[in-house]
């Protein structure tokens, strides 16, 4: 080993051992603040969940999806005031299910008073023409924005748009293809409308605009804005980069992370704050740190949009690049909406980030896990905002674990492929405090199990193969 590596290895082991120490030590503290309230389990799901009990596979009697009026919750599929929940599962028998084909499906269950509740859904199934042919995301779930202004959320999946309207997504009505690289929706303008980013499609130097909306049901925008330059200077690849729309400083217009393509390192990420400049935007583009997990939420409570970057666990398997920098690994860094210093954590964790308020102090806490089936790590970790910013002596983690063995197979799953992953973070009940969605399924067969919990109480259970036929 050379001597580079031995720093490195020394270093590793004893971070991991005091990380250790910390952990057990919160845990602890965590136990003595949450068991009056909804209990301690011994490996940490407490409350009326354990992270070993799954959801009952008994059907749910269907209720019809309550009617809405429209409104602007982003995640509001069918306008009643409750955001509601969207994923992409498999469709019919394992043996029937084919990845690269048609046998998938969009699950939507709707939000309520009294959270999400499973009885009111609406599944798209293979040969709706509400549910795109073929369904090309890889991506399972959706980003929620009301593209056509009718105050009904729509489903976006990369290129696919579903439609909402006031039952929720009319199986009848046809899907939308949008431009192939746009990305997440964003009030660029701020005229209370969602747009989208979109990178042109060009070989060489690629550059990008916004597409006002609203937008039509064949998805042509109002107006396209002027084009500006590639904002992270890459123009040697087709596809140079993915765009985010982020609050990074609490005004009423989006700002924009752009982040390099990769070969399965992490990226260089760059932050385009809204303004004057090509295209709506500041001139020149700031340098953020690289990290290819990226979220945006209200971490010190300020008011103010927070933007953190980090460490997501994805390396280039090419020999000699398969290692990140130490100031990479395992790291994260949050930009605060005021401008002040970035705050950086070496917490040795590697994985996607959700960020969400989930106890009603007015700070958002960042959810750090996997948020695709079958790479899940054993535990969600929940770090609480506070007034400094992130606070990791005050973290905690979630686990639930999928059952054993599902329908079609014939011998029981490994450990490594039962974990939960971190599906959504969102206030189903519009109690103030967000809900935290886990979920579980293999990434090409059978039913999804989801956990819907409050701190780490189970609030709501559900297992959907009766909706999808994969039961």
């Amino acid at each position: 080993m050379s001597v580079s590596g031995t720093v490195r290895a020394a270093r590793e082991k004893a971070r991991q051992t005091a990380r250790g120490a910390v952990r057990n030590a919160v845990a602890a503290a965590c136990c003595l603040v949450l068991g009056a309230v909804a209990g301690c389990g011994p490996d940490g799901g407490g409350g009326d969940g354990t992270p070993d009990q799954q959801p009952s596979t008994a059907p749910v009697t269907a209720a019809p999806v309550p009617r809405g009026d429209g409104g602007r919750i982003p995640d509001d599929v069918n306008g009643d005031g409750y955001p509601d929940l969207a994923y992409v599962t498999s469709y019919g028998k394992p043996a029937q299910f084919d990845f690269y084909n048609d046998q998938r499906s969009i699950v939507i269950v709707y939000g309520s008073a009294k959270g999400l509740d499973p009885a009111t859904r609406t599944v798209l199934k293979p040969g709706n023409p509400a549910l795109p042919d073929p369904l090309t995301t890889i991506e399972p779930y959706p980003v929620s924005a009301d593209l056509d202004a009718d105050g009904y959320a729509d489903l976006k999946f990369g290129r696919h748009v579903v439609w909402g309207g006031p039952t929720g997504p009319d199986p009848d009505t046809p899907s939308t293809d949008l431009p192939e690289l746009t990305g997440t929706p964003g009030d660029f303008d701020g005229d209370g409308r969602f747009d989208l980013p979109d990178v042109e499609d060009t070989q060489d130097n690629p550059t990008f605009r916004v597409l006002y909306g609203p937008f039509d049901r064949d998805g042509t925008p109002s107006r396209r804005g002027d084009s500006r330059p590639d904002p992270v200077n890459h123009p040697d690849s087709y596809n140079a980069y993915s765009l985010r729309a982020v609050d990074a400083d609490g005004d009423r217009t989006a700002d924009l992370v752009a982040a390099k393509s990769a070969d399965g390192e992490q990226r260089e990420v760059f932050l385009l704050n809204a303004g004057d400049g090509p295209g709506g935007f500041a001139a020149q583009a700031r340098r953020l740190r690289v990290g290819s997990a990226i979220a945006s939420g209200d971490f010190d409570g300020d008011g103010k949009g927070d933007v953190v970057v980090g460490d997501n666990g994805s390396r280039n398997n090419e020999p000699g690049y398969e290692t990140e920098a130490p100031e990479v690994d395992g790291t994260l860094t949050v930009y605060f909406g005021d401008g002040g210093t970035p705050q950086s954590l070496d917490l040795d964790i590697r994985s996607d980030y959700l960020a969400g308020d989930t106890d009603g102090d007015g700070r958002d806490e960042l959810l750090v896990g996997q948020t695709v089936p079958g790479s899940a790590r054993p535990e969600i970790t929940v770090i609480p905002g506070s007034p400094q910013g992130l606070d990791e002596e005050k973290l905690r983690t979630l686990r639930r674990t999928g059952p054993a063995r599902v329908p079609g197979a014939t011998r029981d799953l490994a450990a490594g492929k039962r974990y939960a992953h971190l599906a959504a973070v969102r206030d189903f009940d519009q109690d103030g405090r967000c809900e935290v969605v886990l979920r579980w399924t293999l990434p090409t067969q059978g039913p999804s199990y989801v956990w819907v919990l409050e701190g780490d109480k189970d609030v709501v259970t559900f297992q959907d193969g009766h909706l999808t036929g994969a039961q």
